[in-house]
């Protein structure tokens, strides 16, 4: 097999994503991409759910919010086919707490990680930047419950949300 020429996108802040491409502590990633760059890829994130960016629109899949507590949910309602995050965060005394907490804003993070459009002159460059993301909206205020996982998703049949634990 021929070794591919490696990719360097074009994006502003490619240059700051140091884990990606250094050639002694990255994952080196520029040169994955000689390979692929995840087109015919879908990765699902199970997470807090994601917010609108314009890095993300064009490989996003619509998604699901699996939390069936309203409270945790943060959102008014429960299981629906909305993966928005409408944040995590906490006030002292809720969830253990003993003071406020911003949102994380997690999914977000992870999809982009995963998946931010590459090759555009804006912004990052995501580790399978042709990929598409399906958010799964698992966690909430408080986290969230495995039970919430182990549902079939109601807008794919075929698939199923499964929690495995391998810690012992």
């Amino acid at each position: 097999m021929d070794v591919p020429v490696p990719v360097t996108p074009n994006d502003a802040y490619f240059s700051y994503q140091w884990p990606l491409f250094d050639a002694i502590s990255g994952i080196r990633a520029d040169q994955a991409w000689g390979y692929t760059t995840g087109t015919g890829s879908i990765v699902a994130v199970v997470d807090t759910g994601i917010l609108p960016h314009a890095e993300l629109w064009p490989n996003l899949l619509p998604g699901y919010d699996m939390i069936s507590n309203s409270t945790t949910a943060n959102d008014g309602d429960g299981r629906d086919a909305d993966a928005t995050d409408t944040g995590d965060y906490v006030l002292a005394g809720e969830c253990g707490s003993t003071s406020n907490l911003n949102s994380s804003w997690h999914g977000t993070h992870v999809a982009g990680t995963i998946a931010a459009v590459g090759h555009n002159a804006e912004g990052i460059a995501g580790v399978a930047f042709d990929a598409k993301v399906m958010p799964v909206r698992a966690l909430g205020k408080c986290g969230g419950y495995t039970s919430d996982l182990m549902l079939r998703s109601p807008t794919s049949p075929r698939l199923y949300f499964r929690y495995e634990s391998n810690t012992s």
